[in-house]
């Protein structure tokens, strides 16, 4: 699995920046408790939404400074 991984990690560089590509890797736990809560019934705490949100909102402003320096 992990070299699976990393397969796809160095093909995905050669396809995008790498920003980009280290962006989706660290969104992966974000994604992963969003399908789990929704397709495997995970129930989501309080804290858990909160950090989610803490993410997603990390992610975005990180997103904007990107796109704005593009």
């Amino acid at each position: 699995m992990l070299a699976g991984f990393m397969a796809f990690y160095i093909e995905a560089i050669q396809y995008t920046q790498m920003a980009n590509v280290i962006m989706i890797i660290y969104l992966a736990p974000v994604v992963s408790a969003i399908f789990a809560h929704y397709f495997f019934a995970e129930k989501l705490t309080r804290l858990s939404i909160a950090s989610l949100v803490v993410a997603l909102m990390g992610f975005i402003s990180q997103r904007k400074v990107q796109v704005a320096s593009e």
